[in-house]
């Protein structure tokens, strides 16, 4: 073999263990920041909004026409809080399966609380809140949409969902209705009966 081929040989041995070893320590970097990006993520949908049991500050809201809607007057009663979005396309397609629920879902009281009007409007039979400055957003620290909570009227949270379908706004109803049931049990059985002769 002669001295050039040797040559080009060695730079082509060379060039192949450069690229190699800037293929690695590229790839030791992303590894390090796709594991942080994994963890975060794992973690991200505890870490979405106000946690069942915690307490959330009142807030007040607007209707259609501007007024304002008092904490009181909003969860009068336990009630469901659908937050969503106004470019969400999750939220969207929940909304269209809302249509034919109105209200309330399985008798607990519906509520869809946004930030301003989607690009395709909401069903008309929704009860639809703004949040001027992200009062609920806020208040309920949430960080995804859609995102489902039920609150009694002192601002527990009973229930807290990332909802991707009709299916899971009943199945919070449901589970709602059965606490209630429970606790409306748990209350009678409670009085007091008397004593025996």
């Amino acid at each position: 073999m002669s001295a050039p081929w040797i040559a080009a040989y060695a730079v082509l041995w060379l060039a192949v263990l450069v690229v190699t070893f800037t293929v690695l320590g590229i790839v030791r970097r992303i590894g390090g920041v796709l594991e942080g990006m994994e963890r975060r993520l794992s973690a991200a949908p505890a870490d979405f909004g106000a946690a069942v049991d915690s307490t959330v500050a009142p807030f007040d809201l607007d209707d259609a026409e501007g007024r304002r809607v008092p904490f009181a007057e909003l969860v009068s009663e336990p009630t469901l809080l659908l937050v969503m979005s106004n470019h969400c396309a999750a939220c969207t397609k929940l909304a269209g399966e809302l249509d034919a629920v109105g209200g309330a879902v399985g008798g607990v009281p519906l509520v869809l609380v946004t930030n301003a009007e989607p690009e395709t409007p909401y069903p008309a039979t929704l009860r639809v809140l703004y949040e001027r400055e992200g009062e609920a957003t806020t208040a309920l620290d949430n960080r995804a949409t859609p995102q489902a909570y039920v609150l009694d009227p002192t601002g527990r949270v009973l229930d807290r969902r990332v909802p991707g379908s009709l299916r899971h706004v009943e199945e919070m109803a449901r589970e709602q209705r059965r606490r209630a049931e429970n606790g409306a049990g748990a209350a009678a059985e409670a009085q007091p009966i008397g004593r025996r002769a």
